[in-house]
């Protein structure tokens, strides 16, 4: 048998021990702990919070306009001014509207004379006491329903409406007994009671044409400030057209469109922060006050309100707002990165616990969300070492060497 040359023995045996020696390198990679950055499950502050954007709002928006079709005649009123109720805001050509009230203070006038004709002067005077009882039962009616109005809009309060519904009664005392009077004072023939009826129906309608002559002063339902004036001296004006929009006096409110899907986390009192577009370098505070009944389907979305009540004094009406929604804090809760959750938006997230060197599967239980965090109600203790889901994959079982993750 030939003997194989020296020199090829040893290529041969050279490559064996390469191949031996990759071997081992593989044996040993697989074999090696993978280092993978961790961090450590703690105890601390969890503030779960909604973003979102609206804009400034006054507490109520009232338009206003004219009841009949006439010309302006003077406009009391600029944009920003503020006004009481009851003030005047803008007037318009009333004089069809006075020569109606003339005429019919003369036709009452005239069936005054005539009753004057069929009773003495006492029945008289009980008929135009009744006559006043009524006016101002009338006017007492109608400052009640002002008043309920105003306080459903939180604009007026409980003692001002229970002081209007003490003059109601009041007033409808009053009426009752001056007509007892009248009645007892008047003749009973047809001819008196043609007349009382003649005297009623232009008594009535001077009362209408009264009210239609207030139709040409336009006032200020409740105190506030004027927004927007599209009117001028010498306009026409049609019934029903908007021709001042007032910003009724209280707190200002943001107007909020949140997404539906956080509509269970939210309820009135949740206390919120705000920044002004236009000042972003300054918040100031708010609170929810009010939650739409229904939801916008084409947005997808739900109002809400939110109330401030110490407003900083660059803040304006229709402003854009950035908020924050503070939603839930929790106190001395474990919690942990968001991104040391694996499968977050699935069924059954987990996480990955270095435990005697190797990566352990935890499922957990995630409770509220904060900004980088998410409080855990189970599945992690404190203490516990969580390896983050950022990185190299990291498969269940795998060696793995904790490596704290920088601040």
């Amino acid at each position: 048998m030939d003997k194989v040359p020296w020199y090829r023995s040893r290529r041969a045996a050279i490559g064996a021990g390469v191949v031996l020696a990759l071997v081992a390198v593989v044996i040993a990679f697989q074999f090696r702990a993978q280092e993978v950055e961790a961090v450590t499950a703690r105890r601390g502050l969890v503030v779960q919070r909604i973003v979102a954007t609206g804009r400034v709002a006054p507490f109520a928006r009232i338009s206003i306009g004219a009841q009949v079709a006439a010309q302006v005649d003077a406009v009391q009123v600029q944009e920003g001014e503020a006004v009481a109720a009851g003030q005047v805001l803008f007037s318009l050509e009333a004089g069809d509207a006075k020569a109606a009230v003339q005429q019919n203070v003369a036709a009452y006038d005239q069936a005054l004379s005539r009753i004057d004709q069929l009773h003495d002067v006492g029945a008289r005077v009980a008929m135009e006491n009744a006559r006043q009882a009524e006016m101002r039962f009338s006017a007492a009616r109608d400052d009640l329903k002002q008043e309920e109005q105003l306080l459903a809009e939180h604009a007026t309060t409980q003692e001002a409406y229970d002081h209007a519904r003490t003059q109601l009664e009041v007033t409808r005392s009053q009426l009752d007994a001056a007509r007892l009077e009248a009645k007892g004072s008047s003749k009973v023939g047809s001819e008196s009671k043609l007349a009382r009826a003649a005297a009623d129906q232009a008594r009535a309608n001077l009362a209408a044409a009264e009210a239609r002559l207030r139709w040409y002063q336009l006032k200020a339902p409740v105190a506030g400030t004027v927004l927007k004036r599209s009117i001028e001296p010498g306009d026409s004006v049609r019934p029903g057209e908007p021709k001042i929009i007032l910003a009724a006096a209280g707190p200002f409110v943001l107007t909020v469109q949140v997404d539906e899907k956080h509509l269970a986390l939210l309820s009135l009192g949740q206390s919120a922060r705000a920044v002004a577009d236009a000042y972003p370098e300054q918040s100031f505070e708010a609170e929810l006050s009010a939650i739409a009944p229904a939801v916008d389907a084409d947005r997808g979305a739900i109002e809400v309100k939110l109330t401030v009540k110490d407003p900083p004094p660059y803040l304006k009406f229709d402003m854009s707002v950035s908020i924050e929604i503070t939603t839930k804090r929790l106190e001395g809760v474990v919690s942990l990165p968001i991104a040391a959750i694996r499968e977050a938006s699935s069924d059954r997230p987990f996480v990955l616990v270095a435990e005697g060197g190797k990566a352990t599967r935890h499922d957990v239980e995630l409770g509220a969300k904060g900004d980088d965090v998410v409080a855990i109600s189970g599945g992690v203790k404190e203490g516990d070492v969580v390896l983050l889901a950022t990185g190299n994959l990291i498969s269940q079982g795998q060696k793995v060497r904790a490596k704290p993750r920088g601040p």
